[in-house]
């Protein structure tokens, strides 16, 4: 299929899903990484269909009852300074930067409550929107379908998350010239729940602003790289 059409379809079905709401952004998250995979010279395009950290949060209240549940303590009690205010919002939940006892730097993702009910209906969204443009594509959507599927439930258990992470960095710190070049945040299970998540803060950028600084000088490319658990 030509360009054009892809990048035209990428910006309908973000409006669509846009309009739709926060029941549509999971459909949103899988489209914006189909095209991704297909079109990332699109930027523009992508920039308004790929919208993970600009999702609505949820209420301030509502994280704070979901921390006290989960760890069974208020975000106060657990974190000498918690802000309430997050630094990224998308489908499945919202990230918020704390501090340790020792003073680190603490990002404490947390699942939105009752956020399981509506994956079902998400899901289905999804599987109607790839069953939609099955035909204008030469790949096959079901598959893609039942990958995102798998994803999206394995992301909402951020146990498997965080032990996901310290494997992940197990393996890569076996190449010493590999681990010199790469970040991953250290996991804090102290206050980690199925439902809560918190991790070393580390400083990034976002994938779509590297494709855009691509033909930046060759001076940036020896800095290190992070490997974002940030996402939601």
């Amino acid at each position: 299929m030509s360009r054009i059409p892809l990048t035209l379809l990428a910006l309908a079905l973000a409006a669509w899903l846009s309009a739709c709401g926060g029941g549509a952004q999971t459909p949103q998250e899988l489209a914006g990484r189909y095209a991704e995979a297909h079109e990332a010279h699109d930027l523009e395009a992508l920039r308004r269909l790929v919208c993970w950290d600009r999702v609505g949060a949820s209420t301030r209240a509502s994280i704070e009852r979901q921390i006290e549940s989960e760890l069974g303590r208020p975000p106060e009690a657990c974190f000498p300074r918690f802000e309430r205010e997050p630094v990224a919002a998308a489908s499945l939940g919202q990230v918020h930067v704390a501090w340790s006892e020792r003073g680190e730097k603490l990002a404490v993702k947390v699942l939105y409550p009752g956020i399981e009910r509506s994956v079902a209906v998400d899901l289905a969204m999804a599987r109607l929107a790839l069953w939609l443009f099955d035909f204008v594509t030469v790949p096959d959507l079901g598959q893609v379908y039942r990958q995102i599927r798998a994803s999206i439930l394995g992301e909402m258990d951020y146990l498997q998350e965080g032990r996901a992470a310290e494997e992940v960095a197990g393996n890569l710190a076996r190449d010493p010239e590999l681990w010199a070049r790469l970040r991953i945040p250290r996991i804090y299970w102290e206050t980690t729940s199925r439902r809560v998540l918190t991790m070393e803060f580390l400083e990034g950028a976002k994938i779509l602003d590297a494709f855009a600084g691509s033909d930046r000088s060759e001076e940036h490319t020896s800095a290190p790289v992070t490997v974002p658990y940030l996402v939601c």
